[in-house]
Parts: structure tokens; C-alpha cells; sequence
């Protein structure tokens, strides 16, 4: 077995079961059992993003051994508290439809998620922007811009990923009605 994996592994199941000693533990707060794990959360946190950023760059960037990208394992990062976020959006919305969760979650709890899925948007585009950036001057000289043959390479052979990846998430998510509702944050026809 590869260590790096192990190490991987070990740092995720020993979150995962610190964050239920946790949940546990919100029980046992009245109690004052709880305030010894509470202080570990930004510890894991930190092992957590650090630990999913050299795997996404061991899996996913040793795919291709002729390819480097120092801003690789922060572009997946940032998609994934994205995706996190997108999901969370879709469980409250869902949520809000049963009796006792139509009282608890309000309007500006589905505002504060919209104003930080834009700001994961806006994450997501700069972290882009700098990996274009780095692949662009890896295959420029210093006389010559890039030849036309390495476009592709660049990903800029098809506009419509900035605009769905960017522009268009923004400017949906600009709206402070939208962002108000989940129904609105989630479909694009209102």
C-alpha cells in the first residue's frame, strides 16, 4: 500500500469520527463535556484541506506525469466547498417543505448561503484564471506568444465555460431576491 494513502485515510476517518464526537458532544455541552472537542474543529479543518489538496494532486494530477500545477490542489478545494455548498442549497430547499424545518429555516439563511456561494464562484474563477495563467506561461517562449496549436491545451477552445462556469452563476447570484430563496437559487427560470 502507498503511506500517502494510508495517511490519507487515517486524517478522514479520524475527522469524520471527531465531528460525530461532536455532534455527540452538543448533547453533553450542557453537562461541560463538549468544549474538548470543539476545540479541535479548526485543526481538522486545517489536516482536512490540507489532506484533500495533495490527494487531488497525487490521484488526480499523477494522471498525466508530463503536466504541473502548483494551484491544482486549491482549484479542487474551492470546487468542492462549492459543490458543498450547491448541495446544501438543495437539501434546505428540500427540507423546507416538511413541518418543522418550514419554521426553523428563514429567508437569510438561504441568503448568507447564496452571498457565499458567490463568493465560491468568485474563488472558483480566480483559482481558473491562475491555473490558465500558469499553463499559459509554461507553454509560451520568451519571444513568442503561444502558438495557435497549444490553444486547446489552454482550455480556451470553448467560451462556454466561462460563461457557465462564471459569468453566468454570477450574474445569477447577484440578485438579493434570488438569493433569498431556495427555489430561486436553485432553478434558473425565475
Amino acid at each position: 500500500m502507498d503511506l500517502p494513502l494510508i495517511l490519507y485515510f487515517v486524517i478522514w476517518a479520524s475527522w469524520r469520527i471527531h465531528s460525530a464526537n461532536v455532534e455527540t458532544a452538543g448533547c453533553a455541552q450542557s453537562r461541560g463535556d463538549g468544549s474538548r472537542f470543539q476545540g479541535l474543529c479548526g485543526i481538522g479543518l486545517i489536516l482536512y484541506a490540507l489532506s484533500i489538496s495533495f490527494a487531488s494532486v497525487d490521484w488526480v494530477m499523477s494522471l498525466d506525469p508530463h503536466w504541473g500545477s502548483t494551484i491544482y490542489g486549491l482549484i479542487f478545494l474551492a470546487g468542492e466547498g462549492l459543490s458543498a455548498l450547491c448541495f446544501s442549497i438543495i437539501i434546505l430547499t428540500w427540507l423546507t417543505g416538511y413541518s418543522p424545518y418550514k419554521y426553523i429555516i428563514k429567508p437569510t439563511q438561504f441568503h448568507d448561503l447564496g452571498k457565499l456561494t458567490l463568493a465560491f464562484v468568485m474563488l472558483f474563477a480566480y483559482f481558473s484564471f491562475s491555473q490558465w495563467l500558469i499553463i499559459w506561461s509554461g507553454t509560451c517562449r520568451r519571444d513568442r506568444l503561444v502558438p495557435a496549436s497549444h490553444t486547446r491545451r489552454l482550455g480556451i477552445h470553448h467560451p462556454g465555460i466561462i460563461v457557465l462556469h462564471f459569468a453566468f452563476p454570477f450574474a445569477l447570484l447577484l440578485s438579493r431576491e434570488r438569493k433569498r430563496s431556495g427555489i430561486r437559487l436553485i432553478a434558473w427560470r425565475y
